[in-house]
């Protein structure tokens, strides 16, 4: 390998290292308690919508 061949090399690596770590900070999980889903606005506004439906 040359040297043009190892410098591209380890710029891709670092570029792979790099947005993988923008990925996993992106997903990580929240911090503090989690809500019950039933306590979601959207899931109260979707059963509201469904009662006036059924009416």
């Amino acid at each position: 390998m040359s040297r043009r061949d190892i410098i591209g090399a380890v710029v891709l690596a670092v570029l792979l290292i790099f947005l993988g770590g923008i990925l996993v900070w992106t997903f990580a999980r929240p911090s503090g308690s989690i809500h019950d889903p039933k306590d979601s606005i959207f899931v109260r506004q979707r059963i509201i919508n469904l009662q006036k439906s059924a009416q």
